[in-house]
């Protein structure tokens, strides 16, 4: 009950301060390392070259925080619709 009430109050802080979505997770060692390691050898993280880096920190939370059992994760979306109004738009 106290866990359920804890994480209630978490996910409506987070939307409260801005975030568009907010989840709970287990702290656990990925499940799909194998796949993670393969996508990035395969060049498929594109740009995003940072996530080659700190492998193991990325896949296992608890090498960031030993005996974490727990990370909120939260999204925020920074699309922004355009400003200009449709029918100012020209027509083809």
């Amino acid at each position: 009950m106290e866990n359920n009430f804890l994480e209630v109050a978490i996910k409506e802080k987070a939307r409260a301060i801005g975030f568009d979505a907010c989840g709970i997770a287990n702290a656990r060692v990925s499940l799909r390392v194998d796949y993670v390691r393969q996508w990035l050898v395969d060049g498929k993280a594109g740009d995003m070259a940072w996530l080659a880096k700190n492998q193991e920190k990325r896949l296992d939370p608890n090498q960031v925080l030993p005996g974490v059992k727990s990370v909120v994760v939260v999204a925020l979306n920074y699309f922004s619709p355009s400003s200009m109004a449709s029918s100012a738009c020209g027509k083809i």
